[in-house]
């Protein structure tokens, strides 16, 4: 074993001799990340869904031109916008949720249906 190698106690070695070329994996480095990003489980589903069958038509119809990517594109946009201001962003906090608990035990407004007094001779008030 040289001075380089890492013992794992596996019969892989680990490599630790390149320092100077910076490796990022994932969405930590610029260059993988979509515009607008970064997008939500939600917003990719739907962002598939849109563009998948769109890209699965225009590579089946070859003279259909780009105008079903295009509206592909745009109806995902216009989904993913609405699904950013319709889905939250986060859970509410605890103190949210105690008062949701509350008011909907302890409920504020008052009855609205209420029986009449009924005079003795049986006309209403």
């Amino acid at each position: 074993m040289s001075n380089n190698d890492v013992s794992t106690g596996e019969p892989a070695k680990v490599f630790t001799g390149i320092r100077d070329v910076p490796i990022y994996a994932g969405e930590s480095s610029a260059g993988n990340r979509l515009p607008g990003g970064p997008y939500r489980s939600a917003e990719l589903i739907a962002i598939g869904l849109i563009m998948g069958p769109a890209l699965w038509w225009f590579r089946t119809h070859e003279g259909g031109g780009f105008t079903v990517l295009a509206g592909a594109a745009a109806a995902a946009v216009v989904v993913t916008i609405i699904l950013r201001m319709v889905l939250p962003t986060r859970r509410p906090s605890l103190l949210a949720r105690a008062s949701f608990a509350v008011s909907s035990i302890f409920p504020t407004h008052a009855c609205a249906a209420r029986p009449h007094a009924r005079s003795s001779h049986g006309a209403q008030r």
